[in-house]
């Protein structure tokens, strides 16, 4: 039997502990412990007639409030569920395989989780076991390797469906995202360049390339990565330049470079003084 719930969204949570009883009146013990969020339980040696409460609980191993009780009857042989394997979309991202359902078939309640090098095995589950149905992201993975995954569906009375593999899924180390929104200001001799840091964590700093008018290619104005998100540089009288960033992340990957910002520093100059001025007499006839 799988027990699927709605996890307190609270970053200190640790994991979950679940109590059991044959009565409603109360004799309730620990029955089991679930580590993180999985949001999902499966009593392998469930009661004909079960009640269930949970509490949460935080890396000090306070605990919550008790969670309603939930009165659970099996219902004889059950039905093995179906995994739409056609309805899953996997994919492999930066550090991360992702597995997202839109319609879970009705039956399915989770999905036990099993991961290995080969289409053919051998598979071994995931710390995680059993994960509720619809989506499932695994972060244990390293960027360059090969992985292939074994989901079999869970109903809700225990029973296991037919298992379907996924792969192979490559997870790949790529660049950042180009920073977006630059702006720029110039003023005595001074150009001070900003922009917003891409959405990606994995970026360790920052590049800055500059063309002045007449220049072939762009030249790197920083000698090392710009761990900020704005850069000053020095700037000539009378020049046209143009800025161009890029993100780098701690691989060494650098992003494409940025929208470009131009500015012009032209110095400011009086208007020349009038001269040759001349008198000239006025006749009137």
């Amino acid at each position: 039997m799988a027990l699927t719930w709605r996890g307190a969204n609270n970053p200190q949570i640790s994991g979950y502990r679940i109590y059991r009883s044959a009565s409603a009146a109360g004799g309730f013990t620990l029955f089991g412990t679930v580590s993180g969020s999985p949001g999902v339980y499966f009593d392998s040696s469930p009661l004909l007639q079960g009640y269930y409460y949970l509490t949460a609980v935080d890396a000090n191993g306070n605990a919550s409030a008790a969670s309603a009780t939930l009165s659970a009857r099996l219902g004889g042989a059950g039905i093995a569920p179906q995994l739409s394997a056609n309805t899953i979309t996997a994919r492999a991202s930066e550090s991360k395989v992702a597995f997202l359902q839109g319609n879970v078939p009705v039956k399915t309640i989770a999905w036990q989780i099993e991961r290995g090098s080969s289409a053919s095995g051998p598979f071994a589950v995931l710390p995680q076991g059993l994960v509720k149905a619809g989506s499932y992201f695994d972060t244990s993975v390293q960027n360059g390797a090969t992985y292939y995954y074994r989901l079999t569906p869970v109903g809700v009375d225990g029973v296991l469906g037919s298992a379907s593999v996924f792969g192979p899924l490559n997870p790949l180390d790529v660049a950042p995202a180009r920073p977006e929104g630059l702006s720029l200001e110039v003023a005595s001799g001074n150009a001070l360049i900003e922009w917003n840091p891409p959405v990606e964590q994995d970026v360790a700093g920052y590049n800055i390339y500059r063309q002045a008018y007449g220049q072939s290619t762009g030249q790197k104005r920083n000698s090392a990565l710009i761990p900020g998100t704005s850069f000053n540089d020095s700037v000539e009288l009378s020049r046209v330049y143009t800025w161009r960033v890029t993100a780098v992340d701690n691989a060494g990957h650098e992003s494409a470079p940025s929208e470009f910002l131009q500015a012009s520093t032209w110095p400011f100059q009086s208007p020349n003084m009038p001269n040759a001025l001349l008198f000239l007499p006025l006749i009137l006839n």
